[in-house]
Order: structure tokens, then sequence, then C-alpha cells
């Protein structure tokens, strides 16, 4: 029935809208009508490595991250891509424990650290982008990574901190935080954000790129021959 719904009004209202106010995560949509039609070879080798995944994370003391998972995956045997585990960690809304305190940013947040730090401290920004001109499902691809940062206080806390209010962080976000957390659009319009960071203060510019498929060589490709 809610599938239903949120087919009859995604044109005028959009899938992340309805499904907020639903309160029903987005994901879940997306699962509800993958059902409706037989399975593909992905979404049955996602099953098969969510298990998996989920048995390494749990026999690791639920501390590992994506980058060690998929080392502990790759030594079980796993033919499986670093993308792929940081996927499928937020389908299943597992993350590993920090030792380090992370926190997003926005570029008007450099000017501030800059003026904090100095003109010598080295000041280097975490940027996600999808290389992708179709708006919808590029913030759908943000919204899977960006979806489990949602669910922790200390990440919420932070934004709003930086200046997005309780409307933006309500999971899954809104398109406002999620366009400012992952830049998306075409290379040059991607390359444009991630020069604004510099231009903000920042020293360097660490890219994570997002895909829908976990290729994300295409985008990273097409970057590197504008930056």
């Amino acid at each position: 029935m809610i599938v239903g719904f949120v087919d009859e009004n995604s044109q005028e209202l959009g899938v992340g809208p309805i499904c907020s106010a639903l309160q029903v995560a987005p994901s879940t949509y997306y699962a509800a009508k993958r059902r409706q039609v037989a399975p593909s070879a992905r979404a049955i080798r996602d099953v098969v490595m969510m298990q998996a995944l989920m048995a390494l994370f749990v026999a690791n003391r639920k501390v590992y991250g994506a980058h060690k998972l998929w080392k502990a995956a790759k030594r079980a045997g796993h033919d499986i891509g670093r993308d792929q585990v940081a996927r499928l960690m937020g389908q299943l809304g597992i993350h590993g424990v920090t030792r380090h305190k992370k926190v997003f940013t926005t570029r008007q947040d450099h000017r501030s650290a800059r003026s904090r730090l100095g003109p010598d401290a080295l000041l280097v920004a975490e940027q996600k982008v999808v290389v992708d001109a179709d708006p919808d499902r590029a913030r759908r691809v943000a919204r899977e990574r960006l979806g489990p940062y949602l669910r922790l206080s200390n990440y919420v806390a932070n934004l709003r901190r930086i200046g997005f209010d309780a409307d933006d962080v309500a999971f899954p976000g809104s398109n406002r935080l999620v366009d400012a957390l992952a830049i998306h659009g075409d290379p040059e319009t991607v390359a444009d954000g991630l020069r604004a960071h510099l231009a903000a203060g920042a020293n360097q510019v660490a890219i994570q790129v997002l895909s829908a498929d976990d290729d994300i060589l295409a985008g990273a490709r097409a970057l590197a021959q504008l930056l």
C-alpha cells in the first residue's frame, strides 16, 4: 500500500519527502520496489555478502570500519571491493569505531576553521561527490551513504552547529543537506565545488567518489582531467 502511494505521488512530491513524511526510509521503499520483480544477480550477491560481512563485523567485536572489514573479507576469500563493503555496511546500519573525531563540515565552515587554526596549519577537507547530472539519482546515491550518520547524535549536533536546522538533519536528510555534503552534477560542476573548498581556505581536498554500482573509476577519471 505504501509503495503504491509513493509511486502515485513521487513525480509531484519526490520520493524522499514522501518517505520522510511517512517515517519510512527511502531505502525501504526501493527495497520493496525491487521485491516486486525477480531479484537481480547483484541483489542476490548483496544479500549473500551482507550476511558474510555481518558475521565478520560481529566476529571482530563490531569495531571494524569499511576499510578493515574489506580487508577481513578479502582475507576470508570474498571477491569484493571496498566501496561495495561501505555501501552494504550502510544498508546494514553498521559502522566502525573511530579513534579520532570526524565531523561533517561545509565550505563556509573552512573560513572559521582557518581563522582558528591560523595561516600555517594544514587544513584538509573531505568531500563526497556523485558524478551524475541527474539530481534525483545522485541524491539517492548520496542518501544511501549519508543516512546512517543522521542516526548518530554527535554528527547531527555538528551539522546543527554549522547551520543546518532540524528539518535538514531529520532522516534521510533534506536536499539542502545532501547537496552540501555530497556535491553532485556533471564533472565540471563537481570540480567547481571541489575548487571552492580551496578558495575557502582548505589546503587539500580528499575526494570520496560515490556511485550506485560501485564503479567509481569513471567519475574519478573525469574529475582527474579537470583538477
